[in-house]
């Protein structure tokens, strides 16, 4: 249940690898939109937040989401608020949105199982911006 870098059940290990992989928002850029699939294509991430002062870089981040492909058996719910309790320790974004998706086989039907889980700060009102992203 982990890769080379970081054990998915060290809540400090994997905070500490995201601290690394912060980046100051560049001069009018505010929405961050990645979308990733982990693993064998067992689990869709999407991950989208509206910055304050830092984001992620995306290229670095993928190798955080790696941490995930392993977690098959884990329900999508538990993940998703993991990534959501981990960008939120380290960003503190105005918002942020994560999804997380996953087809199943069962009986020989395919299900698609998806959960989407967000936050923002207290008192932030970016009805404009978010209005702005796609669904």
């Amino acid at each position: 249940m982990s890769n080379d870098l970081i054990n998915f059940d060290d809540v400090r290990a994997r905070r500490a690898f995201l601290s690394v992989l912060r980046t100051n928002v560049a001069e009018g850029v505010s929405i961050f939109n990645a979308v990733f699939s982990v693993g064998d294509g067992d689990i869709d991430i999407r991950l989208r937040l509206v910055a304050d002062r830092q984001t992620l870089d995306p290229a670095v981040l993928a190798v955080y989401l790696r941490l995930y492909r392993n977690q098959a058996q884990t329900p999508l719910e538990t993940l998703a608020q993991t990534i959501l309790d981990d960008i939120n320790d380290q960003l503190i974004p105005y918002w942020i949105e994560v999804r997380l998706g996953r087809k199943l086989t069962a009986a020989g039907a395919q299900v698609a199982h998806e959960v989407k889980t967000w936050d923002r700060q207290p008192k932030w009102d970016g009805t404009e911006i978010l209005a702005r992203l796609d669904p």
